[in-house]
């Protein structure tokens, strides 16, 4: 799909194999980056936000946040990421995770959300993490507080 010129017809397509999980994950990425390039984007980010709610891929949720976060598309994704940081069986080595909580965190700070901060703080408290998760929790953290430059 050539971003800058698809139809209707090839949206449609494209967010219907993004939405199959029987194709490879570096298919699908293909088609997320060239949407997330396309000038439509913006319109678009209904479309990618339901394809965040619908998968079951770390590599495809990390393409997809990525994509919404480039377009303007964070504000209506902020349940999704808040669902991806609880954990999840498709994302065992918790990568998704590790960027739903990065961004939240990123939000957190550019909007001045001290619930969200405080859910990441209740979230570093988890006793299902490991020392590493809790880790990068308190970084994400640190990086959002005010005043950290950020």
């Amino acid at each position: 799909m050539r971003s800058a010129q698809a139809t209707d017809d090839d949206l449609r397509r494209a967010f219907a194999a993004i939405d199959r999980h029987d194709i490879p994950d570096e298919a699908a990425g293909e088609l997320i980056n060239a949407i997330a390039r396309s000038p439509r984007a913006p319109e678009l980010l209904p479309e990618l936000s339901r394809s965040l709610r619908g998968t079951r891929s770390p590599g495809r949720a990390i393409l997809l946040i990525r994509a919404l976060r480039r377009n303007g598309g964070l504000p209506g994704i902020v349940p999704d990421l808040l669902r991806i940081s609880e954990g999840s069986d498709w994302d065992p080595e918790r990568q998704a995770w590790a960027v739903a909580v990065s961004t939240i965190a990123q939000h957190a700070a550019a909007t001045g959300d001290a619930a969200l901060l405080e859910r990441l703080g209740d979230l570093a408290e988890d006793p299902g993490l490991t020392d590493d998760d809790v880790a990068w929790v308190r970084k994400c953290l640190a990086k959002a507080e005010p005043g950290s430059g950020r």
